[in-house]
C-alpha cells in the first residue's frame, strides 16, 4: 500500500524504489491517495492500477473501508496460491561466540538521574554480553585517569551521559577528550555514543568540540529505557551502519573548509607538525598545497591550537580583498590593518595614522609593533591564507621582503618578533615569482606540503561515513580519485546523502554532467586561458614529458600533476587524465 500525498510527490526517490521493488517481485500494490496531489513521479508503476481515495468521506469510515477491500484482495490471493509443503529444517549450525565487547560509560557522581540510569544501563548492557566499565569499579587508591584511559584505549564504545549538570563536569570533559583523542588515531574506536539525559540544550566549550556533531541517543524518562538500550546495543554491535542513525541532513557538505567539529575530518601528519611548530612558536609555518587539499581546514585547526595554548591568534583571507584594496601597497596595508583590527576589537585605523613621509613598509611594521604586539607580552598567531593573489602583484615582493626581515630579527632575543608566527597558505611555486631568496618567506621556518590522502585515510574516511564503500570496490575508488581530500568526501557525500550508486558514480565521473562536472570543467578553462599551460598539459598527457621545469611546477601547484620532480610527474588521480584525455585531445 503506497501513500501519494504532497510529500511523496516532493520527494520520490524512496517511495520509487520500495515500488520497484514490489514490481520486482510480483507484490500487488495498492495506491492510496490521501490528498488531492497528482501522481505523476509513479505514473510508470500505478497508472494502469485502481486507486483508493481517502479525500472525500470521513476519514474513519474511509479507513474501515480500505481495510475491507484489502481483507478481500488478501483473501483471493492466498486462494489463488498453491498449497506449499513445509520445508526441511536445516540442521542446525554451531557457530563462534561473537567477540565479547567493551564499553565504557562516562558520567557524573552523584547527579540524578544520571547515576540511577547509569547502573540501569550497566544491568541491562551487561546482559546483553557486553563488558561494562565505569569509575566506580575503581579501587580506593587507584590511579583514576591512567586506569580510566587504560579502560578506553580497550572500548569499542564509550557512553558519555550529558545532563544539565553532567555538562558542567571537568572530569567528564577529561574522560571525553581521551575517548575523542583516542578514537582520532585507533581508526574510529571507540565509537562515541552520547546520551543527552532529561537534555535537549548545546554543549559548552570542549565537549561541544569532542560531541557536539554526533547523532546522541535520547532520555527523558524511564518510558524510554527501553528504546535507549535498543538504539545502543544495536549501534554498538553494527559499527558499520551507526551513521544511519544519525540525521544524514547533518552531514556538512563537502565544499569549502571542514568545520572543526567535523567527524569527517581525517587527521594528517601535518596536524601533529603544525600544533608542534606552533608550541614551539616558529617565526613561518608554510601550508602549501593545490586546491581543496585543507590548507584553510588545517589553518582553522592551528589557530584553535594557538589559543588554547592562550595565544592571541588573527585570521586572514586574501581572496576577500577586493581590487580596490589591493590596488596599491598603502590600500592593501590599511586593508590588513583593519582586518586585525576588527578581530582584536580596536577602534583605529591605519589610514589615519598613515606618514606619507614614511615608506609603506615602515608604517605597516610600526602598525604592528605598536598596535598588535603592543597589546600585550603574550604569543600572537597571524594566519594568512590563498597569499597566492601576492604573486601577481607589483607591491607582493614589498610584502614578502618585510615579512622576512622579521624573521630576521628573531635572532635578537628582546625583539617582539620573538612572540610572532606567521602562519602562510600557498599552491603556487614562490620561486617562480620571487628571485631574491633573501627577501623571501618561503625558504625559512617550517614547510608544511599537503598530500592526497593515503589509501588508509580514504579508508577511514570511508567508515567515518557509514562504510558505504565495499572493501572490495575500494581500490578502484581510490585509484579514480587518487585520494584527492575534496573528490573523495564529495563522493561519499552523495552516497550516503543523496543515495547514489557507486557504480554510477565512477561510470559518470568523468562527464561534464557527473557530480564532478563543475570541478573538473574548472581546470578546464584554467587550461585554456593559459596557452603555456595548455600545452605542456598536452605534451605531458600525449608524449609523455613535461617540456620544462618551470611547467612541471605550475602544473603542479594547479593540481593537476603530482610528484617530487618533472621527471617523476603523473597525472593526479585516474578522473582528471580521462577528462583531460578526452577535451584535449
Amino acid at each position: 500500500m503506497v501513500l501519494i500525498s504532497a510529500n511523496t510527490e516532493g520527494n520520490p526517490k524512496q517511495v520509487k524504489r520500495e515500488l520497484a521493488i514490489a514490481d520486482k517481485y510480483n507484490i500487488p500494490v495498492v495506491p492510496v491517495r490521501v490528498d488531492n496531489t497528482q501522481w505523476k513521479s509513479f505514473e510508470f508503476f500505478l497508472t494502469t492500477l485502481q486507486w483508493f481515495d481517502l479525500t472525500s468521506a470521513p476519514l474513519d469510515a474511509s479507513v474501515t473501508d480500505l481495510v475491507a477491500e484489502i481483507s478481500t484482495m488478501y483473501q483471493g490471493l492466498a486462494k489463488a496460491q498453491p498449497e506449499q509443503q513445509p520445508a526441511a529444517q536445516p540442521a542446525p549450525v554451531t557457530t563462534a561466540p561473537a567477540e565479547k565487547k567493551n564499553v565504557t560509560l562516562l558520567y557524573k557522581r552523584n547527579a540524578k538521574p544520571d547515576t540511577e540510569l547509569l547502573l540501569w544501563l550497566e544491568e541491562k548492557l551487561k546482559a546483553e554480553g557486553f563488558g561494562i566499565f565505569h569509575d566506580r569499579h575503581l579501587k580506593m587508591g587507584a590511579e583514576w585517569f591512567a586506569e580510566i584511559e587504560r579502560k578506553v584505549r580497550e572500548s569499542d564504545a564509550v557512553i558519555p551521559l550529558f545532563s544539565a549538570e553532567s555538562i558542567h563536569s571537568d572530569m567528564l570533559e577529561i574522560e571525553l577528550k581521551t575517548a575523542h583523542e583516542q578514537r582520532e588515531t585507533r581508526g574510529g574506536k571507540p565509537l562515541i555514543l552520547p546520551v543527552r539525559v532529561a537534555f535537549e540544550g548545546s554543549l559548552p566549550g570542549e565537549l561541544a568540540t569532542y560531541a557536539g556533531s554526533l547523532q546522541y541517543f535520547p532520555w527523558r524518562t524511564t518510558a524510554d529505557n527501553g528504546a535507549l538500550l535498543k538504539s545502543l546495543v544495536a549501534a554498538i554491535r553494527n559499527p558499520v551502519s551507526a551513521l544511519s542513525l544519525a540525521d544524514r541532513s547533518k552531514l556538512q557538505n563537502p565544499t569549502g573548509a571542514v568545520p572543526l567539529d567535523s567527524p569527517q575530518y581525517i587527521v594528517r601528519p601535518s596536524d601533529d607538525k603544525l600544533a608542534q611548530a606552533i608550541e614551539r612558536r616558529e617565526s613561518f609555518v608554510l601550508i602549501k598545497g593545490a586546491r581543496q587539499m585543507g590548507k584553510t581546514s588545517l589553518i582553522a585547526r592551528g589557530i584553535r591550537q594557538a589559543r588554547k595554548n592562550g595565544a592571541d591568534a588573527a585570521f586572514t583571507d586574501f581572496q576577500k580583498l577586493n581590487t580596490q584594496q589591493m590596488k596599491d601597497l598603502k590600500s592593501f596595508y590599511c586593508a590588513l590593518a583593519d582586518s586585525l583590527c576588527d578581530t582584536f576589537d580596536i577602534d583605529e585605523l591605519l589610514v589615519e595614522k598613515w606618514r606619507d613621509a614614511k615608506a609603506p613598509n615602515a608604517n605597516f611594521e610600526r602598525f604592528i609593533l605598536k598596535t598588535i604586539l603592543g597589546r600585550g607580552d603574550g604569543p600572537l598567531l597571524w594566519a594568512l591564507d590563498e597569499v597566492d593573489r601576492l604573486f601577481s602583484t607589483d607591491f607582493g615582493s614589498e610584502f614578502f621582503g618585510l615579512l622576512r626581515t622579521w624573521h630576521n630579527e628573531r635572532s635578537d632575543p628582546d625583539s617582539p618578533f620573538r612572540r610572532l608566527t606567521v602562519l602562510i597558505g600557498f599552491a603556487t611555486e614562490p620561486s617562480l615569482f620571487i628571485s631574491d631568496a633573501n627577501m623571501s618567506p618561503f625558504n625559512v621556518g617550517l614547510r608544511l606540503p599537503l598530500a592526497d590522502f593515503t589509501i588508509e585515510q580514504v579508508a577511514e574516511l570511508n567508515r567515518r561515513y557509514g562504510s558505504p564503500v565495499s572493501d572490495a570496490d575500494l581500490p578502484a575508488f581510490f585509484q579514480l580519485l587518487g585520494g584527492q581530500p575534496f573528490l573523495s568526501r564529495r563522493a561519499l557525500h552523495e552516497i550516503v546523502v543523496n543515495e547514489a550508486r557507486l557504480p554510477d558514480i565512477m561510470a559518470q565521473a568523468h562527464k561534464d554532467e557527473g557530480i564532478f562536472g563543475d570541478h573538473l570543467r574548472r581546470f578546464y578553462v584554467v587550461l585554456m586561458q593559459d596557452d603555456g599551460m595548455l600545452q605542456a598539459m598536452r605534451d605531458f598527457l600525449f608524449k609523455g614529458a613535461v617540456p620544462t621545469h618551470h611547467d612541471f611546477y605550475r602544473l603542479r601547484s594547479g593540481g593537476l600533476l603530482v610528484g617530487d620532480a618533472r621527471e617523476e610527474a603523473r597525472v593526479r588521480c585516474g578522473l582528471y587524465e580521462k577528462y583531460l584525455r578526452q577535451h584535449l585531445a
